[in-house]
């Protein structure tokens, strides 16, 4: 994740990018530099205009489960940051 993150940050901060949070490609067309993307999205429990990114929803969510990022070894919240 220390190589990761930091390109991550970048991609939130670029200007031509936009995150979407629970969401997936399911189409696309087009060439490099003149393409179109199909995403489908799924239903969010945070309203992503209202977040501020504070992670306290994640401090108080009651809702546990298996975190698929460590082979399901270790327990997550249901609402969590992937990276700081």
């Amino acid at each position: 994740m220390c190589i990761l993150a930091p390109k991550l940050v970048d991609a939130g901060r670029h200007p031509n990018i936009e995150l979407r949070i629970l969401s997936e490609v399911t189409g696309f067309k087009g060439k490099p530099g003149d393409f179109q993307v199909e995403v489908t999205r799924k239903t969010l429990s945070v309203n992503p205009d209202k977040c501020t990114g504070c992670a306290d929803c994640a401090e108080v969510c009651p809702v546990e489960g298996t975190n698929p990022f460590d082979e399901n070894i270790g327990v997550r919240k249901a609402i969590y940051v992937p990276f700081p």
